[in-house]
């Protein structure tokens, strides 16, 4: 999980190589955003930067040592910082 000004982000990678975001605030239950990172590989590890505010990114990493950079999408981030 992510701290940003107080609220929680958790982020869940599945085996089928997605990237799961949740705002605890919104959806417990639900991911806020669901994104298909690579095919053939497994996610191994994630960061999160949220010290940009006018782009925010996601570093995941994957078995085959390549990291991919995911920008958080505008209506994520109003969602996240915004409350």
């Amino acid at each position: 999980a992510v701290k940003c000004n107080e609220i929680n982000i958790p982020l869940r990678l599945s085996p089928a190589g997605k990237l799961h975001i949740y705002d605890l605030n919104e959806n417990k239950s639900e991911p806020v955003c669901e994104q298909k990172v690579v095919r053939k590989a497994k996610l191994t590890k994630v960061a999160f930067n949220l010290q940009g505010e006018q782009a925010p990114v996601v570093l995941v990493g994957d078995d085959h040592a390549c990291v991919s950079s995911l920008k958080l999408s505008p209506n994520l981030r109003w969602t996240a910082l915004s409350k």
